[in-house]
């Protein structure tokens, strides 16, 4: 890989953002050549210096940001990474661009969009982020040393899975609510296990614990590719190990039908509704 970030710009709107970068970054930017600056605003001043852009921001800011015309040529042939979930590649080059022909006829050079979209476990570098495989902009399959980059970078928050465009948005949604639903279960188990004299601190440590390791233990068999069975070994080791107590605790919850009420919850997180309730028909 040729290109490897050695300088970051981080461009921000308020001054309050600046002081909270600061306080969490600051100690880069403090070194005789310092690799980390922080900026209110000077959009174009930021995108000019630099060579890969991370856009993350709201969709009604990207918008103001993007429709500038004077971004263009400082995007060209550039990386543009974004993690606006609520913008395809294509609605984020219709914003830069427009549409918009030289006048001498010829099409002006574009960057390279591409949409990244990391889930809350990111802040610990345990995110599943999801890169989609449709790029817009310059091209529509991007350059190996780009590829490689946006690999790389988002390596360093978690896993990464590239998907095809067309399932990006159920995607997202398995790694964004699956975290959610996992701390149902979670409560559940430490909900007993101070009942039965743990204290609250030490049940947490041990369920998250067990979770954290079975998670690991699946993904351990991720190169085997056997799909739900690598949850089947993983349960019947478990049940194994416990001398007949989890085989007990597991029929509790296939009684309760839990497996169907979690996939009941997938359904129905899945579904996009607005604020009214009213279920969207065009997810």
């Amino acid at each position: 890989m040729k290109l490897k970030p050695s300088r970051f710009i981080a461009c921000v709107n308020t001054q309050d953002s600046v002081s909270r970068l600061r306080t969490k970054f600051g100690h880069f930017a403090r070194s005789a050549y310092p690799n980390v600056q922080i900026s209110q605003g000077r959009v174009l001043e930021v995108v000019a210096q630099a060579d890969i852009i991370l856009l993350g921001c709201k969709a009604s800011q990207a918008a103001d940001i993007l429709s500038d015309p004077s971004l263009r040529e400082h995007l060209a042939g550039k990386l543009l990474l974004s993690t606006c979930a609520d913008l395809s590649v294509q609605q984020i080059e219709q914003l830069i661009y427009n549409d918009a022909i030289e006048e001498e006829g010829t099409e002006s050079e574009r960057c390279y969009i591409v949409q990244a979209l990391p889930n809350t476990a990111a802040s610990v570098r345990q995110s599943a982020t999801l890169i989609s495989e449709t790029v817009a902009g310059a091209d529509t399959t991007l350059p190996p040393d780009f590829q490689k980059l946006t690999t790389w970078i988002f390596s360093s928050i978690g896993t990464v899975t590239y998907m095809p465009e067309s399932l990006m948005n159920s995607a997202s949604m398995v790694s964004g609510l699956a975290p959610a639903f996992y701390t149902v279960a979670l409560e559940g188990i430490a909900k007993e296990a101070i009942a039965r004299g743990l204290s609250e601190p030490d049940a947490m440590l041990l369920a998250a614990q067990a979770l954290k390791g079975t998670a690991e233990m699946i993904l351990s068999r991720k190169e085997e590719n056997k799909g739900l069975f690598a949850v089947d070994e993983v349960r019947d080791q478990a049940i194994a190990s416990s001398t007949g107590s989890g085989a007990r605790g597991v029929v509790v919850l296939r009684q309760a039908a839990v497996k169907d009420s979690f996939t009941e919850a997938m359904g129905q997180g899945m579904e996009k509704r607005d604020a009214e309730g009213y279920l969207y028909s065009n997810w």
